[in-house]
């Protein structure tokens, strides 16, 4: 049970839930949210070899139509508890949403709350993933608040709980015996 089993369970569970739901990207022409995990691929032609950021230009609209829509699965942090207290680590998770709309209107916002609605309810109806994982409260959902036309962002910030390795008992008794003083 590691984060990146909770991760690839993510990434099945955002696939499922998404399979046909569909938005305009760039092109105007409807497609089907991609979901990608930890990262929205590197554009084609980005180059690395300089120290400046001048590569970014080089996002296009082809790599505008094929990323976007998207969800993108992001692991942050595993905190393992305290020793005698719940045997259990908390993995810390955030989705980032993202559509394109570059209709003056600036309603983009709204796929964006769409999307994380339907994860949302989802995710608070069944509570666990992969009978492995369980959901902790609370979802923390939000919009960008910079204004970034055409492109919106949401996030949701999610706590999974999970099963950890305990010390066997044979180990346990060999360690030296820690005084109190």
């Amino acid at each position: 049970m590691t984060e990146l089993d909770l991760l690839d369970a993510m990434i099945t569970k955002l696939e499922d839930l998404f399979r046909g739901y569909t938005l305009l990207n760039k092109s105007g022409t409807l497609q089907e949210v991609k979901i990608f995990a930890q990262y929205i691929p590197i554009p084609e032609g980005l180059n690395f070899n300089t120290r400046d950021m001048t590569g970014i230009k080089n996002y296009r609209e082809s790599d505008m139509d094929s990323n976007f829509p998207c969800i993108v699965a992001k692991l942050i942090e595993c905190e393992d508890q305290e020793e005698r207290r719940i045997d259990s680590s908390r993995v810390k998770m955030n989705l980032l949403f993202a559509c394109y709309d570059d209709n003056k209107l600036c309603q983009g916002y709204r796929d964006i709350l769409n999307m994380q609605e339907r994860v949302r309810e989802n995710l608070l109806i069944e509570r666990v993933i992969n009978n492995q994982f369980r959901l902790e409260m609370p979802v923390k959902t939000r919009l960008l608040e910079c204004e970034t036309w055409p492109v919106y962002f949401g996030e949701m910030s999610l706590i999974w709980q999970s099963g950890r390795p305990v010390m066997c008992k044979e180990f346990a008794y060999s360690m030296p015996r820690i005084i109190d003083s």
